[in-house]
């Protein structure tokens, strides 16, 4: 129970401060949003290693330190790691305690129920987001043979999923960016055009992303404990999900401009049935596998619903060939890589570094005009 009260706080402290800093997004001041945000992480790993490591080992020492004894409590083990993270959130809080002066407290029904109206369905579609994400876990738990041993299972699905994490990172720093833009650009008569070519570039950065961990797997692969090795073929395929729902968080800037977030609602749950069935139906037989594939079929779905139904509300004029064409020519260079088998690793790397930079020339060909740009603008200034 003592567990369950800190992560209440934790959420209740981390709430608060996300009001903040959605305003430090909305002013574009990403480097004081990125510098509380690195307090964060920073507080929050020196209490864990002070807790979980220095602790201890001041405590089995011959001459223990008198407030070991007050600090540390063997027996409330995992307990630590909640308290770091509330101690982390809560010094956090504290940094925006002038913000929190400014602000003029009251209660508007009308605004109340204008956000309740628009942010609901973003709930929904959150919690069923959270069903793509965590609940194969739980369908392993059940769907797998009797003769499977299935935390085992799990637990190299789990680990490998961890690298495709990369790709998550990536998405999460474009989504601090990207949510405020769309919506400074509402009134922008070139808005438009400006979601689509950020469409356009992001999937040429995802598609590098994919083929930088996919080429050099071999490398990457090594953040996970070695014993975990055996499931690495479902990176790649964890890798290329996580890529189209980056292009279905691109999509979705349809639905939240124009008051629609329930079409979000309806998109993430059918998303979620996809997963769902495609675990149920083939985790007997595929095992974790199963679990990754449902994971790319549910997000090519939701990218699908989002770009057809958005058409008809709000049409952006996305350059979905050009889009389709990177993303066959990820796919292709790394079943060539796959098929190109050398025995000294080192040649092996340098193929794939020979790869890389074949798709960084195609991108440069084909974007030439915006690299000229870009240039221009450099000279200008």
């Amino acid at each position: 129970s003592s567990f369950i009260l800190l992560l209440g706080l934790v959420l209740g402290a981390d709430a608060l401060s996300s009001i903040p800093f959605a305003k430090l997004r909305l002013e574009g001041r990403s480097i004081r949003f990125a510098s509380i945000k690195l307090f964060n992480v920073t507080v929050n790993v020196f209490f864990n290693l002070f807790f979980l490591a220095m602790l201890p080992w001041l405590k089995n020492q011959e001459y223990a330190l008198w407030f070991t004894d007050i600090l540390y409590d063997p027996s409330f083990t995992v307990g630590y790691v909640f308290l770091s993270n509330l101690i982390a959130s809560l010094l956090t809080l504290l940094i925006f305690v002038n913000d929190f002066r400014k602000i003029r407290y009251g209660f508007s029904f009308s605004l109340f129920k204008s956000m309740i109206v628009y942010a609901f369905p973003l709930l929904i579609s959150g919690l069923a987001g959270t069903v793509n994400e965590f609940f194969d876990r739980i369908l392993l738990r059940f769907r797998l043979p009797p003769d499977v041993n299935v935390l085992e299972q799990i637990g190299i699905y789990s680990a490998n999923v961890k690298i495709a994490v990369l790709m998550i990172l990536f998405i999460q720093m474009f989504r601090f960016a990207f949510e405020p833009f769309i919506f400074s650009q509402e009134k922008n008569r070139s808005g438009k055009q400006l979601y689509a070519d950020v469409f356009h570039y992001f999937n040429i950065a995802g598609v590098f992303v994919f083929l930088v961990i996919t080429l050099f797997l071999d490398i990457f692969k090594h953040i996970i404990d070695v014993r975990y090795h055996e499931g690495v073929s479902v990176v790649p395929v964890i890798l290329f999900s996580n890529l189209l729902l980056g292009l279905y968080f691109n999509l979705s800037v349809w639905y939240k401009l124009k008051d629609k977030t329930i079409f979000g609602a309806v998109f993430a749950l059918t998303g979620a049935f996809v997963t769902i069935g495609i675990n149920w139906i083939f985790i007997p037989k595929y095992g974790y596998m199963a679990s990754a594939w449902g994971h790319l079929f549910a997000y090519m779905v939701m990218v699908l619903l989002s770009y057809f139904i958005g058409r008809m509300y709000y049409p952006v004029p996305y350059r979905i060939f050009s889009a389709l064409s990177y993303m066959f020519i990820g796919v292709l260079f790394y079943l060539i890589s796959n098929l190109i088998v050398v025995e000294q690793i080192f040649i092996q790397y340098v193929i794939n570094i020979f790869i890389l930079f074949i798709f960084i020339g195609i991108v440069i060909y084909r974007e030439k005009r915006l690299i000229a740009m870009i240039g221009i603008n450099r000279t200008n200034t």
